[in-house]
């Protein structure tokens, strides 16, 4: 009976911290959207991404458990002026619970403002930029290595130079001393709002709440061109850091309309209540046949909106990739740093299934298939060459001897 009793008063507990958690949640995201009104600055932001890579773009909107919200994104092209809604049947669009909107494999094309409106009234305006690369370095953050570049002020343009930098990711291990990486994006703004830019003015700068990004198609070409801006990167910084591993199981708790605990479910140990309805499928890991000529170089790319940030481990069948392979392959095989792997003057034995992991969940695999070309000596090309055209004249030879024939036939 005792038993009973402090277990329902843990559950009790539990589900009160939890409803607690959620509440406060919510009331902390309408105090910041509050303050985010109260600011003179429209909240536009900038972002910038790099051809194959997943973008996720947030609707700013703050959740009630209890209460159903209708959100809706809208686009608008570069090439463009009519905002056409998102068509989530296209495989790579995704609009996650949360009402984040996720693209997947992003195109050149697929560059525009994104708008995410929730009963009608826009919440968040995204400028999507998509190009082929952007220059990126790895700094860190103890000091023991590269620095982050300091900002930098001009004067005479009437701009700062700055980075600025993502949230960090997560950890790469749990339980050791582990790494973990953020993104840092060559940003400019202006230094007095209330002046012009030079050599060239641009009156929007107010729009973005966080400036632009330094390779923005919307910064004026003038701008662009500064030395400081033209030849400052981005950065990539590693960090240290030690987390924890999540042991405790993870219990959901379900209550009748009077909040009496009706069922406790052990979730963590993959059992679920009827109350949910037939358990859907969860989704599998992509997969992805690539097909690539021999001594040519393949890059693949880890699929996913935090692949640049979180702790990328690539896999050849069930084997890991080691950071060592570089090394040992004379750069042939590189883990980059933006978590691609690039392999270089690929080889028959070459072929195999690469998969791409994010702490113990398979992200996408690849199965590569080499493509050999034959290639001929230069002095068997030349050979078949000159038999060919000598056949050609022989033929031509005939045909006039034969034609002659004919016609003396003909007239006689």
């Amino acid at each position: 009976m005792s038993l009973t009793i402090r277990l329902v008063v843990v559950l009790s507990v539990t589900w009160l911290t939890a409803a607690n958690f959620v509440i406060d949640k919510y009331h902390k995201c309408l105090q910041a959207k509050i303050e985010l009104f109260r600011s003179p600055k429209p909240y536009i932001q900038a972002k910038l991404a790099e051809v194959g890579q997943t973008v996720s773009l947030s609707c700013n909107i703050c959740i009630r458990p209890d209460v159903k919200n209708h959100v809706l994104w809208g686009r608008i092209p570069d090439d463009d002026y009519t905002e056409e809604e998102i068509n989530y049947d296209e495989i790579r669009f995704e609009l996650r619970s949360d009402y984040v909107l996720v693209i997947d494999d992003v195109r050149i094309d697929d560059s525009g403002v994104y708008t995410c409106y929730e009963h009608m009234q826009y919440e968040a305006v995204h400028h999507l930029q998509v190009m082929d690369a952007e220059i990126l370095t790895k700094v860190v953050e103890s000091g023991e290595g590269p620095t982050p570049a300091p900002d930098v002020v001009l004067p005479e343009n009437n701009l700062i130079v700055s980075t600025s930098w993502t949230e960090w990711g997560n950890c790469v291990m749990c339980g050791v001393l582990s790494t973990r990486n953020r993104i840092g994006w060559c940003t400019v703004q202006k230094l007095h709002s209330d002046k012009p830019t030079y050599p060239e003015d641009f009156e929007h700068f107010h729009r973005f709440l966080t400036g632009l990004p330094c390779r923005s198609e919307i910064l004026p070409e003038g701008l662009q061109n500064i030395t400081e801006i033209a030849n400052r990167p981005s950065e990539k910084m590693e960090g240290k850091c030690h987390t924890v591993c999540v042991t405790e199981p993870f219990w959901k708790i379900y209550t009748n309309s009077y909040g009496d605990i009706v069922e406790v479910v052990d979730e963590m140990s993959g059992y679920k209540s009827l109350r949910e309805g037939k358990p859907t499928e969860k989704p599998q890991p992509r997969r992805e046949t690539v097909v690539k000529e021999k001594g040519t170089t393949m890059v693949l790319i880890c699929k996913h909106p935090d692949s640049n940030l979180m702790g990328v481990r690539w896999f050849r069948d069930r084997d890991p990739i080691q950071p060592s392979i570089e090394a040992a392959s004379k750069g042939r095989i590189v883990m980059d740093i933006r978590n691609r792997l690039v392999v270089r003057d690929l080889l028959v034995e070459d072929e195999a299934l690469y998969s791409c992991h994010i702490g113990h969940k398979m992200i996408i695999s690849y199965r590569l298939r080499i493509r050999i070309i034959p290639h001929f000596p230069v002095e068997i090309i030349t050979i078949v060459i000159g038999y060919s055209l000598a056949l050609a004249v022989m033929g031509l030879i005939v045909f006039s001897v034969f034609k002659q024939r004919s016609r003396k036939y003909l007239t006689s």
